[in-house]
């Protein structure tokens, strides 16, 4: 839907009502923006932007620990010189139980401001 906001669906809302009931019985979230934890918990920091401004979605293979394929997609006309060994170098600590060999595909924006460049996985 363009330009507006989507409606909760049904499991959204059973959720919803079920996290209130507990807030109303004084149950407590140790965090206080949720939506900001799962973001800094998606980006992944790759260093100086030396330069480079603006993003560009991927998609990316993840295996062993570590990112072994970057395929370039979506529309952005940016251009970033060495930007898929610069992804291919971030830490994934935490994403794999120790010894699984699973694959797994993710898309994830390279977002280069301020100096810096962060790969910012997508949910």
């Amino acid at each position: 839907m363009m330009g507006g906001k989507k409606e909760p669906g049904a499991e959204q809302k059973k959720l919803e009502a079920k996290a209130e009931a507990l807030r109303k019985g004084g149950a407590k979230s140790s965090l206080h923006d949720t939506r900001d934890a799962l973001q800094k918990i998606r980006s992944l920091p790759l260093g100086a932007a030396n330069g480079l401004n603006g993003d560009v979605e991927y998609r990316l293979l993840l295996a062993g620990g570590k990112i072994e394929r970057v395929e370039r997609i979506g529309t952005s006309t940016a251009e970033f010189a060495g930007a898929e060994e610069r992804i291919k170098k971030a830490q994934l600590t935490g994403f794999w139980p120790v010894g699984s060999e699973a694959h797994l595909v993710r898309s994830g924006i390279l977002n280069c401001h301020s100096g810096v460049c962060v790969l910012v996985l997508e949910p």
